[in-house]
């Protein structure tokens, strides 16, 4: 018998957490590290590899129909990493090339998007909770 909590919506948005947390991550460390010589900012494109990773398996994210979405996770190709860039688009003297202004404004929207998922998966896991209580 499969979970019921693991349908395609919830590992959707357990991933899109994943990878806004480690998307917080690299730009921490950017922040971290505005000042020190040679640093190469870090960037993280989780919701591309979480569009290809449905795409291949005949989903996406941009769905016509509820019922066309099926159960099952896609977690065996979704797997995003910190990438360190090696961009010349903003180099300083000391070949740093993070943008304080630029990761403080990333850090928010990462930000307020995780905490938009995290709302977004509380409310399917309380539809759950709901419907398991109107049936006890």
């Amino acid at each position: 018998m499969s979970n019921f909590l693991d349908t395609q919506t919830t590992s959707v948005l357990h991933q899109a957490l994943d990878g806004h947390q480690l998307k917080h991550q690299a730009i921490s460390n950017n922040i971290a590290n505005v000042d020190t010589p040679n640093y190469k900012r870090q960037k993280v494109d989780f919701k591309s590899q979480l569009a290809d990773s449905l795409n291949k398996q005949g989903l996406s994210l941009a769905g016509t129909n509820a019922r066309h979405i099926t159960n099952g996770s896609n977690s065996d190709t979704f797997n995003p990493q910190i990438e360190s860039t090696s961009g010349s688009d903003f180099l300083r003297n000391d070949k740093n090339n993070v943008d304080i202004d630029y990761e403080m404004t990333a850090l928010s929207k990462n930000t307020l998007e995780y905490q938009a998922v995290s709302d977004s998966l509380a409310r399917n896991l309380q539809r759950v909770s709901d419907a398991i209580n109107r049936t006890t």
